[in-house]
């Protein structure tokens, strides 16, 4: 099974697309944002309301290769571009090593090459925020105008379905980041 399985016929026998829409993400109160002190590289800000823009955007596979889920310890790099193919982007999959990170996954949504705008964590360590608050994994770092990934947030309650499952959570992810057709990327074990 691949995730071209996501399409849908028409009544008139055309192909649709499910188109998911990202809920919100509502910052915790107590979140503001502190001046970063980190190194940056020039011409990688964004402005927020730019690259939530870049994340709403729907996105579609960049073309027709087939991709094998990774292997433990393995990644893969699968571009995606918007609709109208104006913007560039990269979905990353990544998987832990060894037997005591079996189940670490890290899933990212890149845009312009270097940008992350979203990365999901899962059984990885827990992340200390730029405010010395800490957040336990499983946790999404979502792009904020001055600090670009360093801020992680709990993941939102029932947004993914089971973080046990990697294909589960893949396919959730994808949706989160609005990809609309998504690449070819074949079930393997996941062992």
């Amino acid at each position: 099974m691949d995730l071209t399985g996501s399409r849908a016929r028409t009544p008139n026998g055309e192909h649709s697309h499910r188109v998911c829409r990202r809920p919100e993400v509502v910052l915790p109160l107590s979140w503001s944002p502190l001046p970063y002190s980190g190194c940056t590289v020039s011409g990688t800000d964004l402005s927020q309301a730019e690259a939530d823009a870049l994340l709403a955007l729907p996105k579609c596979r960049a073309d027709d290769r087939e991709w094998d889920y990774p292997a433990s310890g393995g990644s893969i790099m699968v571009p995606l571009v918007s609709e109208d193919r104006r913007e560039q982007f990269l979905l990353d999959v990544s998987r832990g090593r060894g037997r005591v990170e079996i189940s670490r996954t890290k899933l990212q949504n890149r845009a312009r090459q270097v940008i992350v705008l979203v990365r999901l964590e899962i059984d990885g360590p827990a992340h200390r925020n730029p405010d010395d608050s800490e957040v336990p994994c499983p946790h999404l770092h979502l792009y904020r105008e001055g600090f670009h990934d360093k801020w992680a947030f709990p993941v939102p309650p029932g947004r993914f379905r089971d973080l046990g499952d990697a294909w589960e959570a893949l396919c959730d992810f994808m949706s989160y980041c609005n990809v609309v057709e998504p690449p070819a990327i074949r079930r393997v074990l996941f062992t």
